[in-house]
């Protein structure tokens, strides 16, 4: 007998990345699961990972990007990034901080996981 799983939810964002760092995170990606297909689950990883970090707010507001040679992605995030996600763009625009916080988050997530690879 098949047990019954309830959808989990789970939230599609389309981001803004510079050409170059989505170079660079399709290669980790490449790297970690050898597929494209899973650059979804790496940047999870990436988000669960970067808010272990104590110094993710400052990173955040460090993060900016330039208006040149990007592109958007469309991700599929879990739920948990998305609740930590949620949590801390609230709680930085109750500090009245001026930006896309959800993206800039994504942004700084996958700045530090290539970092931490040393692949940046």
């Amino acid at each position: 007998m098949k047990v019954f799983k309830p959808p989990t939810k789970k939230k599609i964002t389309t981001i803004c990345l510079p050409s170059k760092m989505l170079h660079d995170l399709d290669q980790a990606v490449l790297i970690e699961h050898k597929s494209i297909r899973y650059r979804s689950r790496w940047v999870c990883s990436a988000i669960n990972d970067f808010f272990s970090l104590k110094k993710y707010k400052q990173l955040i507001l460090d993060e900016w990007i330039d208006r040149g040679n990007n592109e958007n992605i469309i991700l599929t995030l879990d739920p948990a990034s998305i609740d930590k996600i949620e949590a801390v763009a609230k709680e930085m625009i109750e500090e009245k901080v001026q930006k896309d916080v959800q993206s800039g988050v994504i942004r700084a997530a996958i700045t530090q996981k290539l970092i931490d690879q040393e692949l940046l």
